[in-house]
């Protein structure tokens, strides 16, 4: 009896020593006072990698924690969830580097754990049924802790305030917090013009292609046959007399028909091509899939001497090679292709493939794997024409012509070996809806002229 009154005793004495030197106690009270920073000012230059946890609700009754996390190595930021692809966002990753400096305490809410739940302030991973947070984290090169924060719920009707606290401590604060910086969604931290296209490229773009075809099944898979629906292009700018698109539709079995037909471009807005116009310098996808080292690298480098068989694995992705012409692999793929001439020298294709269910923030997402491809359009780039004259004038204007045209066909070589570069290594999972503005059904296209 002595000896488990004694054993009690002990216990009661370690807690109350525990509470007395638990490091967030007292020291943390009159430190973080109200309009004094919650953190002591920090380098954003030291801030090495990024990276929120959220938890994440599969269904009504389970749920997972989602890890998104955004690191630099060398002088690229890239996101290893994502199979280290680069995060370009410049102004994201200035704004979550930063956003911890000088947070100003507005209020100390609470330094009651019971009151966790009502401000959502617990620890994503912890037991807590409800009123879970979201933690930023911010670390140093070596995996040291700069500044973390678990964000909760705003107060009501001033949702650019937040109910914060610092994991270990027990204080609940408000402060002003752009949740923004939260975002988990790839488009958030990454540059969505896929194309590449500058302000320039935009308004000198010279044609637009789409083809629209369907490939599936063994057919496809053994011979790359399609059925087609239609081709159809549009000559941006031009000042002919003519239409300024043609269409080469399909007969019955799926086989385009020999003759084009001028198609009547439509004036009211929106349109199907309007649609287009406004996503060529933002494309909007929501995962990415790596391709095998092998093919990117034969991809980015344009390697020749190629066996079709090296590229045998992208078929299960809805992309079937083709061969190589013009310097270039070509592909046929599941879902059509949509191409556009950039500036007087370069053509760039985006290759659609099959339908994927990809999971995003804990759920999935039926999207369209689609990947994509630069060449030298040489038809933007006529070579010019060898003179039979021996006027020395004419023969130094043609030595001239030929010089520069050298010169263009070698900057857009290099251009176009930059783009393949850059997208070789993946496949991007786009929406449905996204797709459809760059595929449009030909009733929409028929219908939409008139």
């Amino acid at each position: 009896m002595r000896t488990t009154l004694l054993m009690f005793l002990i216990a009661i004495g370690m807690v109350f020593v525990a509470m007395r030197y638990y490091p967030w106690q007292t020291a943390q009270i009159e430190s973080n006072q109200v309009n004094e920073p919650l953190f002591p000012e920090y380098s954003a230059g030291d801030v090495k990698t990024i990276q929120i946890e959220k938890h994440v609700f599969v269904d009504t009754s389970q749920g997972v924690i989602q890890k998104f996390t955004v690191t630099q190595r060398g002088r690229e930021w890239t996101i290893p969830s994502r199979a280290n692809f680069p995060a370009q966002n410049v102004d994201r990753l200035a704004d979550a580097t930063s956003c911890l400096n000088n947070l100003i305490i507005e209020q100390l809410t609470t330094q009651d754990q019971k009151d966790y739940g009502l401000y959502g302030v617990h620890a994503p991973d912890s037991n807590a049924v409800s009123g879970k947070g979201v933690l930023f984290s911010l670390q140093s090169a070596n995996g040291e802790s700069i500044a973390s924060l678990i964000v909760g719920e705003s107060p009501e009707g001033r949702p650019d305030q937040k109910y914060v606290r610092i994991p270990g401590q027990p204080q609940v604060y408000l402060v002003t917090f752009d949740d923004r910086i939260l975002s988990t969604d790839l488009a958030d931290w990454i540059g969505t013009n896929l194309l590449r296209l500058t302000q320039e490229d935009t308004r000198n773009i010279r044609y637009l292609e789409f083809h629209n075809y369907v490939g599936s099944g063994e057919e496809f898979a053994s011979a790359g046959t399609v059925k087609h629906v239609y081709r159809c292009r549009v000559d941006v700018g031009s000042q002919q007399r003519r239409s300024l698109a043609q269409i080469v539709t399909a007969d019955e079995s799926g086989q385009l028909v020999d003759t084009p037909e001028d198609l009547k471009l439509p004036q009211q807005q929106p349109n199907w091509l309007s649609d287009v116009a406004q996503r060529l310098g933002g494309i909007a996808f929501n995962n990415i899939r790596p391709k095998q080292d092998l093919i990117a690298e034969y991809l980015a480098e344009q390697t020749k001497d190629v066996k079709p068989i090296e590229f045998s694995s992208m078929i299960n992705s809805g992309f079937r090679y083709h061969g190589m012409e013009n310097e270039h692999h070509q592909f046929v793929s599941a879902a059509g292709s949509f191409s556009l001439g950039k500036g007087s020298d370069v053509r760039l294709t985006i290759y659609f493939g099959r339908l994927v269910d990809l999971e995003r923030g804990g759920t999935s997402e039926l999207s369209r794997l689609a990947f994509l491809t630069a060449e030298v359009d040489t038809d933007l780039l006529p070579k010019p024409e060898p003179i039979e004259s021996d006027d020395p004038t004419e023969q130094r204007n043609y030595e001239r012509d030929l010089r520069l045209w050298n010169e263009a066909i070698e900057k857009a070589k290099s251009s176009a070996k930059d783009f393949n570069r850059f997208h070789a290594k993946w496949f991007y999972a786009i929406s449905e809806s996204e797709y459809e503005m760059f595929m449009p059904p030909l009733q929409r296209l028929l219908s939409e002229a008139n």
